[in-house]
């Protein structure tokens, strides 16, 4: 576990809190890496799930000047929609993390018998995705690897 390697996960519940966290981390001089979901799908997520067409493309702005202001913050060029990837700082989900935990073989299953086990009710439960990827023995996707390396290859503080 991350715990054990010292490495403590901070959950800024958001894009649009995710920049104070970490600048106060930076300060301290505390090695930091920053994982976001780029929500290029948003908009059409929102429409879906009922939400009206003028909030749907608000939100859909929101989360594009969010993208930029983060990578920018993270001295990488601003992108309104970034692509799934893991650099040496930040790793960025092109739409939603779980669009790329659905790749992960077995996912859907075990996270539904975590679910159940834990008895939530929580659509997206830290403790349901962290049993749930427990009890796996399939290889995750790539990108979780790679962000697994980048954040080892931290300095130490």
């Amino acid at each position: 576990g991350l715990d054990a390697a010292g490495i403590a996960v901070v959950a800024a519940w958001g894009k649009t809190s995710l920049l104070l966290p970490w600048a106060i981390l930076e300060e301290l001089r505390i090695p930091t890496y920053v994982v976001f979901d780029g929500d290029a799908g948003i908009h059409d997520r929102l429409v879906t799930s009922g939400r009206e067409e003028a909030a749907a493309i608000a939100e859909a702005e929101k989360a594009r000047e969010n993208n930029r202001l983060i990578l920018d913050a993270l001295g990488e060029p601003p992108e309104d929609w970034p692509e799934t990837q893991a650099r040496e700082r930040f790793a960025v989900f092109k739409d939603e993390l779980e669009a790329e935990l659905d790749g992960w073989d077995g996912w859907e299953q075990a996270l539904a018998e975590a679910r159940s086990s834990l008895e939530e009710f929580r659509e997206k439960s830290d403790d349901a995705y962290r049993q749930a990827a427990a009890s796996l023995t399939s290889e995750p996707p790539a990108i979780f690897s790679e962000i697994l390396d980048y954040i080892f290859r931290l300095p130490e503080g």
